[in-house]
């Protein structure tokens, strides 16, 4: 649980920089971290919704940045995924 929090830490913590200073290596970096996020969390993982959109949100904003704002099916498919594991009644 404590690695999950740190790379979920460090994933927002480089994301908020790169918004500020437009560094594409920020930005990279945030993902990576992200997706050793969600790679910490197992199917069943409460948490795993929230680290696939974290991960999702950044693969936007690099498709954003890079210019390839038609190549959305990775954050789609990410924001889907987390979706899916959500219940019904959950009030997110």
């Amino acid at each position: 649980m404590d690695a999950l929090v740190l790379k979920s830490d460090d994933g927002h913590r480089l994301l908020a920089r790169c918004r500020r200073t437009q560094n594409s290596r920020d930005l990279d970096q945030s993902i990576n971290h992200f997706e050793r996020a969600s790679d910490l969390c197992p199917m069943d993982c409460p948490y795993r919704p929230a680290a696939l959109l974290n991960l999702a949100n950044a693969k936007y904003i690099s498709g954003q940045a890079d210019g390839r704002h038609l190549d959305l099916d990775i954050p789609v498919n990410l924001f889907q995924d987390a979706l899916d594991l959500r219940p019904a009644d959950h009030p997110d």
